[in-house]
């Protein structure tokens, strides 16, 4: 199926949909970097999908959707999964690379630096044992 008509069947209904009174509409869904329900950052409906996710042991996974055909078809082996425990510069520029680097998804580079950056802070906050107030 296109992108744009699993958007249009999963953009107000679906199980990931978190709705507020207020007229936003969050998203829970996987390998969605900005949790906004929009077609740009669906980790649903489009074919090349960006996903930046903490680790227990604190380092961070990048997982990108495979190109093949051959892959997509089977769910279980559709994304690659990268996991990154260097440095802060070090992880950056490899997630620079395999976003735009390479012509991915050129457009999703500033919120998956985004996201990195948040995840970071959190398990250096977390690491310190300082709670901030």
């Amino acid at each position: 199926m296109s992108a744009s008509l699993v958007w249009q069947i999963i953009r107000n209904n679906s199980c990931f949909l978190v709705k507020q009174r207020n007229g936003v509409s969050f998203s829970s869904e996987p390998n969605n970097l900005t949790k906004i329900n929009s077609f740009k950052f669906s980790g649903l409906a489009n074919d090349r999908v960006v996903g930046v996710n903490a680790n227990a042991d604190g380092g961070v996974t990048l997982a990108v959707k495979s190109k093949k055909k051959s892959k997509t078809q089977k769910p279980a082996k559709a994304f690659t999964k990268i996991v990154l425990k260097k440095d802060f510069r070090r992880t950056a520029k490899t997630i620079i690379n395999n976003t735009s680097g390479n012509h991915y998804r050129s457009d999703l580079k500033a919120a998956a630096l985004a996201r990195y950056t948040a995840i970071a802070k959190s398990q250096k906050l977390a690491a310190s044992g300082i709670i901030k107030k």
